[in-house]
């Protein structure tokens, strides 16, 4: 992938043409006739596609994907599109905090993942650079350390857990400073947890959603989380929100960090806390923020406090 954000301006992604699928790394289906620059069979509207796998086993064992380092300098960390490679679910993580893929106590990834959802049908780009573009308002975030994620769309599909289903690709942010491999073991995989790509776990923390909505049909999620392992401070417990470019944004921030998150993970919960958030308008028009749901203490009368600054 290249630097430019997770878009298809024509230098992000390399056409498989008859390749040997690699375990562990992700692949991307476009649809019907999808060469780049993509045909006019996207104009129709027909966006189906046959893809056929086949393979004389299933895998097993441990299998490790290599990593490369993104073309864009200004960032840490580099994008690349993985896919878990087993015939199950697997635990993200298991798989983050894995000692393969910490070595000497450093993270080959960092602690988030996004999911595509596909809830945005594909547009022509209005400015008329690329033939085709996708909406990043689709990615889904996970955050790798504590199995908490946000949806993408109020009426899409939900938000990620930390299982994640056999098959399913997402993307990782590589750290260049640490080994160049992702490791998948079995010790990873989870039974049971299959039969859905965002699934919802039982280990619920104290823990709320927040949604931001207007009129025209804007929705933008965050999650506050509360765990006694984690920090106020920026830390692996916190994801970074999807950039969106000239469209309305709703985030939290960490304590001592200009990061604008997605999902935040704080300290044990007390009384005290107090959470600074952010929002970003474009547009004029009316915008609630309003609580989608809780988990925790919060499902026990606690209160939740907004204050307008």
């Amino acid at each position: 992938m290249g630097g430019d954000t997770y878009d298809d301006n024509s230098n992000d992604w390399v056409v498989a043409t008859n390749a040997t699928l690699l375990a562990g790394k992700g692949y991307i289906a476009l649809g019907a006739g999808a060469d780049m620059p993509f045909n006019t069979n996207y104009d129709s509207g027909t966006f189906t596609q046959s893809i056929h796998f086949d393979a004389n086993k299933v895998n097993n064992g441990e299998l490790t994907t290599t990593l490369v380092n993104d073309a864009d300098a200004s960032t840490t960390y580099g994008d690349n599109l993985v896919g878990n490679p087993y015939p199950s679910a697997i635990d993200a993580i298991l798989l983050y905090k894995a000692a393969e893929n910490n070595p000497s106590g450093t993270p080959v990834i960092s602690s988030t993942a996004y999911f595509w959802t596909h809830d945005t049908p594909v547009a022509n780009h209005p400015a008329g650079i690329w033939t085709y573009n996708f909406d990043n308002t689709d990615y889904a975030p996970l955050n790798l350390a504590t199995g908490a994620g946000t949806q993408a769309h109020a009426t899409g599909a939900p938000a990620p857990s930390r299982f994640i289903a056999s098959g399913q690709g997402f993307i990782v942010q590589y750290n260049p400073s640490a080994t160049g491999t992702l490791t998948f073991k079995n010790s990873m995989r989870i039974s049971n947890e299959n039969n859905h790509f965002l699934k919802s776990s039982n280990e619920e923390p104290d823990a709320l959603w927040l949604n931001m909505t207007d009129e025209t049909g804007l929705f933008r999620q965050i999650f506050v989380g509360f765990y006694p392992e984690y920090s106020d401070s920026f830390d692996v417990a916190d994801s970074p929100k999807m950039p969106y470019i000239d469209l309305p944004e709703f985030y939290s921030l960490a304590l001592g960090s200009n990061e604008e998150l997605a999902i935040q993970g704080l300290s044990a919960f007390d009384t005290e806390k107090t959470i600074p958030l952010g929002v970003t308008f474009t547009n004029d028009g009316t915008y609630q923020i309003g609580i989608e749901h809780t988990t925790g203490v919060f499902n026990e009368g606690q209160n939740i406090y907004l204050e307008d600054l």
